[in-house]
């Protein structure tokens, strides 16, 4: 038989198990459909594993073009590229990399708090962030950006670790994760440089580390981080695109990310709104898109706020005491402080942009929860004078707490499970995806003429986006390399597909001319639509609330 203490030991694997569990369950079918964006890296990604470059012909690149005026990162991409070779193209594969990752960056939080706090604090971040919606829903759908805040956190686990321990193999080994940080989001240009050299600096002058250290981490952050570090040079001074053998480095000249950060067009009305976005994203949980948050329960739901204050206020506090012995807490002010720059230099954040600040606020919550219990503890003892009655009622306020914690996760998780994808349709588009798959199957439909009226005030661009996820459309039949598409010969791309969001007498003219060409046309609309189609038409089929039409004979 085991004891309790023996027993305790597998509580954290439990709670590790439930979080994997939860976050498994219906990963492909829910959210239902895919986002715009989790559709772009997806075709990407497909392109990549297919042929080595995106889906436009760019051979390896650094860095994604996407919408052309806003890139993506790369990273989640060239993991997605591996499960699409070893599984196909689906759902469900293009987002177990972004299971796995936060997965990794759950052990990760606890791991970094047992290691630095105590293992008490520790399960009870643990148990928090198994249950946290923000990191639930991002774990379900594959966004560039949200690799992030896990490998970030991966980075400093590691980096403080071998601090700590005095062991050079795990600080250079933080590097890795720091550099691949830069290919998890934009953001990290100028938030993860900025940490590694404030934290060096503040290492050498407490001779926690050598200078020898100091520049061995630099070669390693810099040989790996290199291409994108060009990339942003290059779209910084508006150079001409880098092509080597094996990546390019590309410049894109529509490209509008600069306008997002303050310090290329500062302005101290922008940073007071930057500063209200990131407490409207941090304290306020206001409700977005239901693609980050669900407006009952915010990212880490509405209690948090006062723990994470506490927390904060008293780890400060430890530190002013304990300075010699305040590692960790220092390690966690640092990305406290790191994501807190994200919030006040990035127009107008929200939870995908300053996502970095989640795991080390969920960390100050934990301890501002088990601080409520010492506090609970020194006050009843200081009226009672009784040991043992303080500390029953420090567990009692813990365990309400907790208590409180489990009943929101589970109100949580029963409207996700249940009500969460007629909640999400309109950001993950589930009915026009079947509609479109549906209608490219169709025989003898030559082109298609597809709404841009997705749901969520979407337009051409995004419904095209949507109809290359969904037909799984080859990389070099979009680049017209090929008139071929998942083994069927059909016309160019551009003939075949057209999009178009308010019916005028263009596509009127158009189809017209497809018909004199001999071809038979599709043209996609919702219900709501059906009206504006100028033109005597036949339904061939209806997919929910889309139909799917042809010109009459």
């Amino acid at each position: 038989m085991l004891n309790v203490k023996n027993k305790s030991k597998y509580i954290p694997l439990i709670i590790v198990l439930f979080g994997i569990i939860i976050r498994v369950l219906f990963l492909g079918k829910l959210p239902a459909g895919v986002n715009c964006n989790e559709a772009m890296g997806a075709v990407d990604a497909l392109a990549l594993a297919d042929y080595g470059t995106d889906r436009f012909g760019t051979l390896f690149p650094v860095h994604f073009r996407a919408w052309n005026y806003t890139q993506m990162s790369v990273g989640l991409a060239y993991l997605q590229c591996l499960c699409i070779k070893l599984l196909g193209f689906s759902t469900l594969s293009i987002r177990i990399p972004s299971l796995v990752i936060s997965v990794c960056g759950m052990v990760a939080i606890y791991e970094f708090t047992k290691k630095f706090f105590d293992e008490k604090t520790a399960l009870v971040v643990l148990l928090i962030t198994a249950i946290c919606p923000w990191h639930f829903i991002q774990s379900r759908w594959a966004m560039d950006c949200n690799l992030f805040p896990h490998i970030f956190l991966m980075g400093v686990w590691h980096l403080a670790s071998g601090v700590r321990d005095k062991k050079s193999a795990k600080i250079y080994a933080s590097m890795a994760f720091f550099s691949f940080c830069m290919y998890c989001y934009g953001i990290a240009a100028y938030s993860v440089p900025l940490f590694l050299l404030v934290t060096a600096v503040v290492l050498l002058v407490k001779k926690k580390v050598t200078i020898r250290q100091i520049l061995i981490c630099l070669m390693f952050f810099i040989i790996i981080a290199l291409p994108e570090i060009v990339t942003l040079y290059i779209n910084y001074a508006k150079l001409s695109t880098i092509n080597t053998p094996f990546f390019t480095m590309e410049y894109f000249p529509e490209s509008v990310r600069s306008n997002d950060i303050l310090l290329m067009n500062f302005s101290f009305a922008q940073l007071f709104e930057n500063f209200k976005s990131l407490l409207r994203v941090l304290i306020v949980q206001a409700p977005e898109g239901i693609h980050n948050n669900v407006s009952k329960y915010g990212s880490i739901y509405p209690i948090s706020g006062i723990f994470g204050v506490i927390g904060l206020v008293a780890s400060c506090v430890y530190m002013i005491k304990h300075r010699k012995n305040a590692g960790g807490h220092f390690w966690l002010l640092g990305m406290f402080l790191t994501a807190v720059w994200i919030g006040l230099v990035t127009r107008n954040v929200n939870v995908n942009r300053v996502n970095l600040i989640f795991y080390p606020w969920l960390m100050y919550v934990a301890y501002g929860v088990w601080e409520c219990k010492v506090i609970a503890v020194k006050l009843v003892n200081a009226v009672f004078h009784n040991e043992k009655v303080a500390d029953v009622a420090g567990r009692i306020v813990l365990a309400g707490i907790i208590g409180v914690y489990a009943l929101f996760g589970a109100a949580f998780l029963r409207l996700y499970f249940l009500k969460y994808e007629m909640l999400s349709k309109d950001q993950f588009h589930p009915e026009f995806l079947c509609a479109v798959e549906s209608a490219d199957k169709v025989d003898h439909v030559d082109v298609l003429y597809i709404t841009g009226n997705v749901g969520g005030g979407a337009g051409v661009h995004i419904a095209e986006i949507l109809t290359d996820f969904a037909i799984k459309a080859d990389a070099h039949y979009m680049q017209g390399k090929s008139d071929k598409s998942n083994g069927r010969t059909l016309l160019p791309y551009a003939d075949r597909y057209h999009f178009f969001y308010t019916w005028d007498e263009n596509e009127s003219e158009m189809i017209a001319g497809d018909v004199e060409l001999g071809r038979k046309v599709g043209i996609l609309v919702r219900e709501d639509e059906l009206d504006m189609v100028d033109m005597d038409y036949t339904v061939l089929e209806q997919i929910g609330i889309y139909y799917l039409l042809t010109k009459s004979e």
